[in-house]
């Protein structure tokens, strides 16, 4: 049977048990109990992990020890023999935002030119991106990259549903992780991923912005509580992972660094609420008002970003839990080549995307080959 690296995938797991967990105590419990395998003399060290610095649009681990493969150059010239037969038959399963679909979109469109297809989880809610994955498959080695859509770590359950904080921009619930994971399990039941990945990021601060912008706040800091809260929510998160997919490779995607001149987000993601913040014309028709600039929330501003960035790497640490870095990209790329011009949020297709590329395919590499 083919196996299938994502970042979400079905193993044998009752998602009705998950359901009747209550959510973050009993995901907590397998991630305190969870130990992730370090690294023995035996195994090779991890390149990934290693300072470096990019050439081209490749990644150069600062550690001669621990040089980079290059898998994504040779999976492009559909290179083949036995040093490429590990990713055979394999499938990842990304779990996050648009920031992990657009690997799938890059990779299938830009690097392989192979086929990319929709998956419909839920036929009964039509093709939004939040009930639809993408799949691609590399047709050398049937390798396989799905995703499944999940909302970041933010608690919902405390808004009624037709809130105007989220109604109109939070499509297709449930919007909660505790709620969306088993859905997402039982949607993926047809594939048995080799590696699961997930990310969080954009619709946190997203939330944080609209929420600051209906209570008309203007703090310069996501404020210690939130943090804390925030990264509690995803110490259960990687918990809930580890227990739906216990013998598969789970890794967390790190959070990037937005870019901070983020005004047309800030316009794009202030619809909706023209009626209750009369004194803002932030439900604009063509070109917003700018000169209400000073008047909005901060959103991405390199402080808030890092702020949250730090609190979901020191969980992740905490927890024993593989990770992949973006922020290290984007450290080593020229001034505004990291972010995709015209955009706020998602890495450049080069070199940023074509590099994580690499980053995820070591970790399927280092999984199936030394099972760490």
């Amino acid at each position: 049977m083919a196996a299938v690296v994502c970042l979400l995938l079905y193993t044998g797991f009752d998602a009705s048990k998950l359901r009747q967990s209550q959510g973050l105590g009993f995901a907590a419990s397998y991630a305190s109990s969870y130990s992730f395998s370090s690294e023995t003399p035996s195994v090779p060290l991890d390149p990934v992990a290693q300072p470096g610095w990019i050439e081209g649009d490749t990644w150069v681990s600062a550690n001669p020890e621990a040089p980079m493969h290059n898998w994504i150059r040779r999976i492009m010239d559909k290179e083949e023999g036995p040093d490429m037969d590990w990713m055979r038959n394999k499938t990842i399963l990304v779990l996050g935002d648009s920031v992990v679909r657009d690997w799938i979109w890059r990779l299938c469109d830009n690097f392989i030119h192979g086929p990319r297809e929709m998956v419909h989880l839920d036929p009964s809610k039509g093709d939004s991106e939040k009930t639809t994955g993408w799949l691609c498959t590399h047709p050398t080695y049937n390798l396989r990259i799905i995703n499944g859509f999940i909302y970041g770590m933010t608690n919902y359950s405390r808004y009624p549903t037709d809130s105007p904080l989220i109604s109109q921009e939070w499509p297709s619930p449930p919007w909660s992780f505790e709620d969306r994971m088993p859905e997402l399990v039982e949607q993926y039941a047809g594939y048995e991923p080799d590696m699961i990945i997930a990310n969080s990021g954009a619709w946190d601060f997203k939330f944080m912005y609209r929420r600051d912008l209906l209570e008309n706040r203007k703090a310069i800091d996501v404020e210690p509580e939130e943090r804390h809260e925030y990264g509690e929510r995803l110490r259960g998160f990687l918990g809930m992972l580890r227990a739906a997919y216990p013998t598969k490779k789970v890794a967390f995607l790190l959070m990037h660094p937005f870019r901070a001149n983020d005004l047309d987000a800030k316009f794009f993601w202030a619809r909706g609420l023209a009626n209750h913040r009369p004194d803002l014309d932030v439900n604009f028709d063509g070109q917003p008002d700018r000169s209400i600039e000073e008047k909005l929330p901060h959103l991405f501003s390199r402080r808030r970003v890092a702020q949250m960035a730090s609190t979901y790497r020191l969980v992740a640490q905490q927890e024993n839990m593989d990770t992949l870095d973006y922020w290290k990209i984007a450290e080593a790329t020229e001034p505004d080549s990291f972010i995709r011009p015209g955009d706020a949020i998602h890495p450049a297709d080069m070199p940023s995307i074509r590099i994580m590329l690499d980053f995820l395919m070591e970790k399927l590499y280092r999984w199936e080959t030394y099972g760490v």
